[in-house]
């Protein structure tokens, strides 16, 4: 705890190496369990119970966790350093893993950056060293720049599209004129339209038939 929140923050680191006490016990009896195990690279240690969880309840309830000593000369005085709530945390294989909660070392004298406000960064500069390589700009030449930076060759020049003559259609040819149709003999004739002409077969004279005699004249 660099900067004495009692908690942990962006400042905060993990302490490996820290000596904790663990001891058990059941109202005001001396103590049935005192172990001191040390903190690993993330900050946590364990310790085994020598005693059942469900037949010694009061004795869990009954476990204090203390700060003994820790492994960083500059931040080893003890800000959060007991600690009597234990929690079931998980439960693995039929082993039951308790939480003492959080312990804290903090250093003598409060560090100048903690009264520093936090600046917010160029939001360019932030993004080009977030996704960007570091790169020295003398070790590339002039034609590693050009292909590190625009890739793309630029596009040709494209001629124009050339002049489509229209497209000439053959004329329509020339349709013949729809032929006469006979009336109809079951429709009657229509008032509008005068009455067509009765169709008169040709006259044929019989060569067998003879002639009838000239007509007589009386003398004048």
């Amino acid at each position: 705890d660099a900067c004495f929140q009692q908690n942990f923050s962006s400042r905060s680191h993990f302490i490996s190496g820290a000596s904790v006490a663990v001891k058990c016990k059941v109202g005001k009896s001396v103590p049935s369990f005192n172990k001191e195990v040390k903190t690993n690279e993330n900050g946590e240690f364990k310790v085994q119970l020598p005693f059942k969880v469900w037949k010694q309840v009061k004795r869990i309830k009954g476990c204090t966790f203390k700060l003994i000593s820790s492994n960083e000369p500059h931040c080893s005085v003890a800000s959060v350093d007991t600690s009597s709530s234990v929690n079931l945390k998980a439960i693995k294989q039929g082993e039951h893993i308790f939480s003492a909660g959080l312990f804290s070392f903090k250093p003598i004298k409060k560090p100048n950056f903690c009264n520093q406000k936090p600046s917010v960064p160029n939001s360019k500069a932030h993004v080009k060293n977030e996704f960007l390589p570091n790169i020295d700009p003398s070790t590339l030449d002039k034609k590693s720049t050009e292909d590190t930076f625009f890739p793309f060759p630029p596009i040709p020049f494209l001629p124009p599209i050339p002049f489509l003559p229209p497209i000439q259609f053959p004329p329509i040819p020339f349709l013949p004129p729809i032929p006469f149709l006979p009336p109809n003999p079951f429709l009657p004739p229509n008032p509008l339209l005068p009455a067509p002409t009765p169709f008169l077969p040709p006259q044929v004279t019989n060569p067998l038939q003879p002639l009838s005699p000239p007509p007589l004249f009386p003398p004048v």
